[in-house]
């Protein structure tokens, strides 16, 4: 009995001496932190295994957290997608196995500057006319690259994610120097680009030169009037008669231009006059005149003719316009 009571004495010193010992909390030392624009990683020691946990925010409240389970005895929490260039507020904190936990007081760190991003290489020109000039660059490689900022003669006219430019606010016979720099989400720019120095050619005086129009399709309440350009530009039709003025046109820029005339009045004179401009406004016009049901079309005619033949009988097969009269010259030669 006695050594059974030394025993259990024994055993309850021991359990009431570990409960001494787990009352205690880790202790927290040698907290550092190190920041790039993005991100901060904050390692701290303790003095017996236990978890790391960051408190941490835009406020010292620190409302936010990040917390690892582990039982370590040396911590690193990284924390990640941070505002650049911003006041962040924390406390570390560790729990041993027992629950006993040590929070740090509040701390703070400040995010750094985004780097400016790298310098653009090769702009080049691509369309260069009286009305616009297109250039376009080397796609950028950067981690915070935001976008791409166009000067013209020094002075910033647009940004665009693109790796092209379209100026349309140019004029006629006018040298101007471009370049572009990248920036990042804090607006910061890189390096310019070497100057593409070019000239825009000069202004278009001269009105397109047209063909005769002519007529490819003529019915009582119908007509197609067809004409030719040397140059791309726009078609327009004003006709009528009389009493009637009417006006059929097509915007987009062509050489080969044909306009339909419809609601005709069969027999009834119709004057008309065939308008072409280029882009740079330079018109020019023919007029004509001609009568709705009337044929003014000459007969087509498709026929197939032998090269070689033995016979007194020559057989010509072919097909022209209803109501023609056909006639045939044949010439000899030997």
């Amino acid at each position: 009995m006695w050594q059974r009571g030394v025993l259990c004495l024994v055993v309850a010193t021991l359990l009431s001496f570990l409960a001494i010992a787990d009352a205690n909390p880790p202790k927290v030392s040698n907290v550092q932190v190190a920041v790039t624009a993005n991100s901060s990683t904050i390692t701290w020691d303790t003095d017996e295994p236990g978890t790391s946990t960051i408190l941490y925010g835009k406020s010292i409240d620190v409302e936010l957290s990040k917390f690892f389970p582990s039982f370590v005895t040396q911590h690193a929490v990284t924390l990640e997608f941070l505002a650049f260039k911003t006041l962040y507020y924390f406390k570390v904190s560790s729990c041993d196995q027992a629950n006993n936990c040590n929070t740090t007081p509040v701390a703070n760190f400040t995010t750094l500057s985004l780097p400016a991003p790298g310098k653009v290489a090769e702009v080049t020109n691509t369309v260069t006319s009286r009305k616009q000039v297109v250039i376009n660059w080397t796609a950028l490689e950067d981690q915070f690259l935001k976008g791409y900022r166009v000067y013209r003669n020094d002075v910033a006219i647009a940004n665009t994610t693109r790796v092209f430019y379209v100026d349309n606010d140019v004029k006629p016979a006018t040298a101007y120097s471009y370049q572009v720099a990248a920036f990042n989400p804090a607006n910061d720019e890189g390096e310019k680009s070497d100057p593409l120095n070019l000239e825009t050619p000069e202004a278009d005086i001269a009105a397109p030169v047209m063909t005769t129009p002519r007529l490819l399709v003529l019915t009582p309440t119908l007509a197609k009037i067809n004409w030719e350009t040397n140059e791309a530009a726009n078609a327009t039709v004003r006709y009528g008669n009389a009493t009637v003025a009417l006006a059929e046109n097509r915007k987009t820029f062509l050489s080969n231009h044909t306009i339909e005339l419809k609601n005709l009045r069969a027999g009834t004179l119709i004057s008309f006059t065939a308008i072409s401009c280029d882009d740079s406004g330079n018109c020019a016009q023919k007029t004509g005149q001609f009568v709705p049901g009337s044929d003014v079309l000459p007969p087509f005619i498709n026929v197939s003719l032998p090269r070689y033949f033995n016979q007194q009988i020559i057989r010509v097969a072919g097909l022209t316009e209803s109501f023609s009269e056909v006639s045939w010259r044949l010439f000899f030669w030997r």
